[in-house]
């Protein structure tokens, strides 16, 4: 490198580079409609995919919090109180399968999915009937909180999202009530 520096051979690259900056540049090129029509529309373009990009990264999060929340909820619930019968779950309830797949992720779907399956098989259960045996009921919560527990341990951002704490807590009182075996 310091060889060529020294025997002129970017010397004569910089003079030439120096002459162009001598000479008139013409600007007519920047007449061309294209400069008017396209670059504004490029750009226009570029940024509704950064706000659309966004917004799904908003709702995405959004959705996810309110399914933490339903989700605590609802689990709170059934292991703490014996006369819950009819889960609800309209935020879960609130889109379309795909809709929550495209949000979640195929893996995380799927493991929630099966979670709100247990809640809805629990709900049909109970809405038919006038009376119940209390071990099928407690058969039904089992399932509901052993599919919770595949959820706090399978899906990321669930586990950091509630704390062990309230994980302990639920398995706890789970257990008092003799819903998940020992």
């Amino acid at each position: 490198m310091l060889a060529s520096i020294f025997s002129g051979y970017f010397y004569g690259m910089g003079s030439d580079l120096w002459q162009l900056t001598k000479t008139r540049f013409d600007f007519s090129f920047f007449l061309n409609p294209f400069w008017y029509v396209s670059v504004p529309i490029g750009i226009v373009g570029i940024m509704l995919l950064i706000w659309g990009i966004a917004l799904f990264k908003n709702d995405k999060l959004n959705f996810r919090s309110g399914v933490v929340h339903e989700i605590l909820g609802i689990m709170q619930n059934i292991s703490t109180r014996q006369n819950y019968f009819d889960v609800s779950y309209s935020h879960w309830a609130s889109r379309t399968g795909k809709s929550k797949e495209n949000l979640l992720g195929h893996e995380d779907y799927g493991l929630l999915k099966d979670l709100y399956d247990r809640f809805q098989e629990r709900n049909d259960y109970f809405r038919p009937r006038q009376s119940f045996s209390w071990p099928e009921m407690e058969g039904l919560n089992r399932s509901c909180i052993d599919a919770f527990s595949n959820v706090v341990d399978g899906v990321l951002w669930v586990k950091k999202a509630v704390p062990q704490t309230c994980i302990a807590d639920l398995r706890s009182q789970a257990k008092r009530r003799a819903l998940i075996l020992q």
